[in-house]
């Protein structure tokens, strides 16, 4: 079959391609964490052009035919465009070729596929308009080499840097092809991005659930571990122990009742030899973490979304519990630790799936519900002490400054709420550009928290100044983890970012294939790092070089 011909040679997209090189004449570029850049080419502009298209996919063709049957793909956007072109020269030039796109997050609805496209065996060829960093590359990786995909080769229109840049990629055994490199282009004085972040983690194991539930995306059930153990819910009606060693699976409890897909969100409290959480099926269940025999349950309500907070001093176990009934939506329970007997509660009218907060040197339980009330509450009486209203829902838990006696939170309307632990007064707020579902972490006289703006925010106590603020690719639900002088926090991104905790600067990523929307579990003798992903797997991460102790 005759091919038609090229329309433009390869000078001829060079020069076209230069002229869409974007730099900072008085607008902004923003780069990798939100940072600022100095400029960009603007080749997704360029693709919806139909002759440019035509002409550097035949250029691209001209090297791809040859090692057909091949699979071509990649990640949205700009990969869709060449995608299309190269499936259509395929199909005039009579070549086995299928092609398919990787969504940055996986749909919800419908299949909930990650891939679109029907895949077969055949090698796997990524295409993309630039090859900066390589970040996206390792994603799109990862991604297809789960579905048990070979990647056989990346190719983009333009390669920022020379090939040993690439090692993380080519070690991978993949290889990296280019139709234009930067020296391609001398007339553009260029200032070349920073280099890629590390990927200092290696995958131990990871746990699959294979009956993953894609539809709500908010926080699950976190793990939590002892010294051998890993503790967590998942979409599948489970409630697991595995083994920090290997991933086996030591022990697992089965509920059977449900609500719209909703098993167990609740992430357990370890306490004493004992896992307390709630499911779906309205239960509050204590079992013991040597085998997982239950101990005890308490059901008085239709759903338990809340995570509980043990007071060991008082004996006792706080969580939210959840009803259907008109005027009776919610309540926070005290239960006996030994027992499950329930030593009081109180009731609200709105539902109430966020966790309370246990303040051993005050007495006081801390817990907030969807209208936006937040109280304070006598742990052992269950008077209220005091309340305070925030303008929006209420969904994940509180941290608490002792020094300061000083109590942080933040609402849906995209608020950070700072008060004084004892009365409920407000010290101050501050203002964020989207709904807040992350717990924050303390820490000296700042706060760590992540926001649904897709940031991380390093905030100061007195005043509530901003000391500094990360960028990530995705929503953030996760809860931040500080150790070692280091934050770890998930993004909907489905990547686990390892920052600075004083700059904020970025030290590291893994990548976790699915939105990474609870907070990580770190054994603090092994190094061992457990991930928890939005389709309820855990991986098991080792740091290659591990901080020292201060």
């Amino acid at each position: 079959m005759n091919m038609p011909q090229i329309p433009f040679s390869r000078a001829q997209l060079r020069d076209i391609i230069a002229k869409k090189v974007d730099a900072d004449r008085g607008h902004t570029i923003i780069g990798t964490g939100g940072r600022r850049a100095a400029w960009t080419f603007d080749l997704k502009t360029l693709l919806m052009d139909a002759a440019f298209l035509r002409g550097v996919s035949l250029h691209m063709w001209e090297q791809l035919k040859s090692h057909t049957p091949l699979q071509i793909g990649g990640l949205e956007s700009a990969a869709m465009p060449l995608v299309s072109a190269l499936s259509l020269l395929a199909l005039e030039s009579g070549s086995s070729v299928k092609s398919f796109y990787i969504r940055k997050t996986r749909k919800t609805t419908e299949f909930q596929r990650r891939i679109e496209g029907e895949l077969d065996s055949s090698p796997v060829v990524i295409v993309d308009d630039v090859l900066s960093s390589g970040t996206s590359v390792m994603e799109q990786i990862d991604v297809l080499e789960k579905e048990g995909k070979r990647v056989y080769a990346v190719f983009a229109i333009v390669r920022y840097h020379d090939l040993g840049f690439y090692r993380h990629i080519t070690e991978r055994g993949v290889r990296v092809v280019s139709l234009f490199t930067l020296e391609d282009f001398p007339g553009v004085e260029y200032v070349l991005p920073e280099p890629p972040p590390p990927m200092p983690f290696t995958v131990v194991w990871k746990f699959v659930d294979a009956e993953a539930n894609f539809f709500h995306v908010i926080p699950k059930s976190a793990p939590v571990i002892d010294d051998a153990k890993i503790y967590f819910g998942a979409d599948d009606g489970y409630f697991r122990a595995l083994s920090q060693e290997d991933g086996h699976v030591v022990w697992q409890h089965k509920i059977t009742l449900g609500a719209e897909g909703k098993y167990i969100f609740s992430s357990a409290a370890l306490y004493d030899g004992v896992i307390y959480y709630g499911a779906y099926d309205g239960t509050v269940y204590a079992l013991r973490s040597l085998d997982g025999a239950v101990l005890w349950t308490y059901s008085d309500s239709e759903w338990v979304a809340s995570s509980p907070a043990v007071a060991g001093d008082r004996g006792l176990v706080f969580i939210g519990i959840e009803q259907g009934l008109h005027g009776r939506h919610g309540a926070l329970v005290a239960l006996d630790l030994t027992t499950g007997e329930k030593r009081w509660w109180s009731e609200m009218p709105s539902f109430a799936s966020s966790s309370p907060l246990y303040v051993s040197d005050l007495g006081l339980v801390v817990f907030g519900s969807n209208d936006g009330m937040v109280r304070g509450y006598d742990a052992v009486t269950g008077r209220v002490l005091w309340s305070y209203l925030a303008h929006g829902a209420i969904k994940a838990s509180f941290a608490y400054a002792q020094d300061r006696e000083m109590i942080a939170f933040g609402s849906m309307d995209g608020t950070l709420h700072l008060l004084d632990a004892r009365t409920g007064k407000r010290h101050c707020t501050v203002s964020f550009d989207a709904g807040i579902h992350s717990t924050p972490v303390i820490y000296d006289d700042v706060l760590y928290i992540g926001c649904l703006d897709r940031s991380v925010y390093c905030i100061e106590l007195e005043g509530g100044r901003l000391r500094w603020k990360f960028q990530t690719n995705g929503r953030v639900f996760a809860s931040p983890v500080l150790y070692q002088g280091e934050l770890y926090i998930g993004s909907n991104d489905a990547w686990l970012y390892l920052l600075d905790a004083g700059t904020g600067a970025l030290k590291g990523l893994a990548h976790g294939t699915e939105r990474v929307v609870n907070k990580v579990a770190i054994n603090d003798v092994t190094g061992r790092i457990f991930v928890p992903t939005h389709a309820c797997e855990i991986m098991c991460l080792t740091r290659s070089k591990v901080p020292k102790l201060p």
